[in-house]
């Protein structure tokens, strides 16, 4: 699978991402489709009621504690801004993509989710993934009548398909940071290497592909030692640990950017608005923060709280690399950002 995704990384922006939109299509409309059936076929147990916490009896606890999976919903939505460069109009049309993303996958994820819940019974859900491993696929493989078992295969193999047009953008992505990064000389000049028919990055390519195959297959043979004879019991504990692993980094992330959009635009006497660049992205960071701290105080079990301790081991990490690059390499930090389109 890593040299597949690597491999169409490598073929460049316009095939890969043309390849990942089609299945996106294909996912987005079989999504819809079959939740709307649902629904209709359920239409006697419509309720509100999804659309509120009453389901975890009005916990906020553990809503928030959901984020911990949620955000790795949305981790591709800025995906557009790191290959800018190889976008026409970067400025008119990232904002676009950044915009139709978040509306087209918010109202799937809406309906879709909301459709399992009817189906499942909303006053049910202390039984979802307790009573059933994959509930959704139990949902898939009965409520479609002699057409479940076409409708069951065809989710195997989107879930399938979700998984590696994810890794295809984000791998792209990582790709392109690498490669700006050595461009401004932050990071060894062999990285900014391009390939002379499409100007795709194939050292940070090959850096990335092999990143990725360390730190999967270390994980699968730790999960596999700590479940011994129960494979797929292993692998899934391993997915679910990098899922989570991902989630408060990615919270980090965003905690940054919130905090710097205010700092940058200050910095540079830019008109501020104190709603857009300092309420809403303060709610953000307040948000995030709370979800981080509840992970923590509600103590999941054995394996999902590996993931989130895991995450703050690497946090804590990446903010000491993070004073040792202030300390000895400043004049490189000071370079980031400096080229421009």
């Amino acid at each position: 699978m890593i040299g597949l995704v690597s491999f169409l990384i490598y073929a460049g922006i316009r095939p890969s991402m043309k390849i990942v939109s089609y299945i996106i299509v294909i996912e987005v409309v079989f999504f819809l489709t079959t939740s709307i059936y649902l629904l209709a076929k359920n239409y006697s147990s419509l309720t509100p009621a999804p659309f509120t916490a009453a389901p975890v009896g009005n916990n906020p606890l553990i809503l928030a504690t959901m984020m911990v999976y949620a955000i790795g919903t949305f981790v591709g939505i800025g995906g557009s801004i790191p290959i800018a460069e190889e976008t026409r109009d970067p400025k008119r049309n990232v904002p676009r993509a950044i915009l139709a993303t978040v509306a087209i996958l918010g109202i799937t994820i809406i309906v879709s989710s909301y459709a399992q819940v009817i189906v499942w019974g909303a006053a049910n859900m202390g039984t979802f993934g307790t009573t059933v491993v994959y509930p959704v696929m139990q949902i898939y493989r009965h409520d479609f009548g002699f057409l479940s078992i076409v409708f069951y295969g065809l989710l195997l193999i989107i879930v399938s398909n979700s998984f590696f047009t994810a890794t295809v953008s984000l791998g792209t992505n990582a790709t392109r940071v690498l490669f700006s990064l050595s461009r401004e000389n932050v990071l060894p000049p062999a990285l900014s290497k391009t390939r002379a028919k499409n100007g795709t990055p194939t050292v940070a390519i090959a850096v990335v592909g092999s990143i990725s195959a360390v730190i999967v297959l270390a994980t699968g043979f730790v999960f596999m030692y700590f479940y011994p004879g129960n494979l797929d019991q292993a692998l899934l504990y391993g997915s679910v640990f990098l899922l989570i692993l991902e989630s408060p980094i990615m919270y980090l992330v965003h905690i940054l950017t919130n905090t710097s959009l205010f700092v940058y635009m200050r910095k540079n006497r830019l008109k501020i608005s104190y709603i857009k660049h300092l309420v809403i992205p303060s709610i953000s960071t307040i948000t995030l923060l709370f979800a981080i701290v509840v992970a923590v105080y509600l103590n999941l079990e054995a394996p999902y709280i590996y993931g989130v301790y895991g995450s703050l081991v690497w946090i804590a990490v990446i903010c000491v690399a993070l004073v040792v690059t202030f300390v000895k390499y400043k004049h490189k930090l000071e370079a980031i950002g400096e080229f421009s389109l």
